[in-house]
């Protein structure tokens, strides 16, 4: 394990700071619709990253059934669905990317405050009728209930494309979002922690694992993570996404992430290199 744990733990939680300045767009102050649309861009269609077309249609497909509710006009599945190709195909009608089989919005689901769930039409329409609530507020009154804590993974699971990293994921954005680490109960506060690639070889480089290869359950080392978080006193969202963002975004090599995270001078160095003029 690093020497300066703590120091360094310190340093990711400044690093941190680039992710959600520059990273992530949710908002306290962002409108129902603004809210579905964000996550069906940036975190439901997540697993098709390297495809923005799925992206980009869910956005304007979004955008439009919601001016469609304003008039008090409803979009049939059908017309949602040939919507969602035609902006997924664009100039291309016959070829899809890749082969890959459009993902219909109509069998994306998002849960009610009751659990249970309901189509997009269905979520759309409840907004605009004053009848619900934003999803960032309903994950945030889920994780505020001490019973649905872990729940609401396994619910936001149900949706399409959203498996246990992504819902960790967006849970994560929305407890800093909403400044409410301190109220989740420090057994529960694994869940704020998604384990990709580079969160876990951080985790190997603090206990002194050898980066080899070799995976272990994300669940321990979410929960080792919370352990040094709460020994040091720093943030889980703020030193998991400055993990992330260390590895992925600054060093971008796994040696040189790994020996820099042995100190925080160390870290320090690197990031006078990144943020250096060419």
């Amino acid at each position: 394990m690093a020497s300066d744990i703590a120091n360094v733990l310190r340093k990711l939680e400044e690093i941190s700071e680039r992710y959600w300045e520059g990273e992530c767009e949710l908002s306290t102050n962002s409108s129902p619709r603004e809210q579905v649309i964000l996550f069906l861009k940036n975190y439901a269609y997540e697993r098709n990253v390297s495809v923005e077309k799925y992206k980009e249609a869910a956005e304007k497909v979004m955008k439009i059934a919601y001016d469609e509710y304003l008039e008090n006009k409803r979009l049939g599945d059908d017309e949602i669905e040939q919507e969602y190709i035609k902006h997924l195909e664009g100039d291309k009608p016959n070829k899809l990317m890749e082969g890959a089989k459009p993902n219909k919005l109509t069998d994306v689901f998002i849960p009610r405050k009751s659990g249970d769930l309901i189509s997009i039409h269905d979520f759309i329409s409840n907004f605009l009728k004053g009848q619900g609530m934003g999803i960032q507020q309903w994950v945030k009154d889920e994780l505020l209930n001490g019973s649905r804590k872990e729940g609401t993974i396994k619910k936001l699971q149900k949706l399409r494309g959203i498996g246990e990293k992504i819902s960790k994921l967006y849970i994560r954005d929305v407890v800093y979002t909403y400044n409410i680490e301190d109220k989740i109960d420090k057994e529960y506060r694994h869940i704020l922690h998604p384990v990709d690639v580079w969160v876990e070889r951080g985790w190997k480089a603090f206990k002194g694992i050898p980066d080899d290869g070799k995976h272990y359950k994300a669940e321990k080392i979410a929960k080792e993570l919370v352990n040094m978080a709460n020994e040091n006193n720093v943030s889980n969202t703020k030193i998991n996404a400055g993990i992330f963002f260390y590895g992925a975004k600054i060093c971008e090599n796994r040696n040189l992430f790994r020996k820099s995270l042995s100190s925080h001078e160390s870290m320090e160095c690197i990031l006078n290199i990144y943020d250096s003029p060419e």
